[in-house]
């Protein structure tokens, strides 16, 4: 069975981005809750699996 991704690229839409932005504006966090959130997004982001427009593109090159 052939896992279909949401996100296809790294490369976030000016767009998207904004969204997200506006989406975290004014939540307060817990140092214990910012660091687990860096911590599975350092893991997620370095991850190449999770990106395969990314790596179709590098085939090409």
């Amino acid at each position: 069975m052939n896992k279909e991704f949401k996100r296809k690229t790294r490369h976030l839409s000016p767009v998207t981005r904004q969204k997200i932005s506006n989406a975290l504006k004014g939540r307060s966090k817990s140092d214990e809750q910012k660091e687990r959130t860096r911590a599975s997004m350092l893991s997620y982001w370095s991850d190449d699996r999770n990106f395969p427009a990314d790596a179709d593109k590098e085939d090409e090159m």
